[in-house]
């Protein structure tokens, strides 16, 4: 048994109804995950999980508060998924 699990923003009003959509006509279950939009973050929420000096020694360089809201959205979603009875999942972002 699985769930299709989409990440959107909550500003992406037209990306949501397109999703909607889309996974109403395939997709027998669905939830909608409000995504982490990384510009809006304090410094305390990133520095919770994130560290500057480790990404860059891992990949060169820091984040951008893009791809640390990614993170995190994926993060959220995980974390959603472990606590549910399902055994797979799918990911989708709009």
């Amino acid at each position: 048994m699985f769930n299709a699990y989409i990440l959107n923003m909550k500003k992406d009003v037209a990306k949501l109804k397109h999703m909607e959509q889309v996974c109403s006509s395939r997709l027998r279950r669905y939830v909608f995950l409000e995504a982490v939009e990384g510009a809006v973050l304090s410094a305390y929420e990133i520095n919770k999980y994130y560290s500057e000096q480790d990404a860059t020694a891992e990949i060169g360089r820091p984040l951008s508060r893009g791809e640390i809201g990614c993170f995190l959205s994926h993060r959220k979603l995980y974390l959603e998924f472990l606590s549910s009875a399902y055994n797979c999942a799918i990911v989708l972002e709009d």
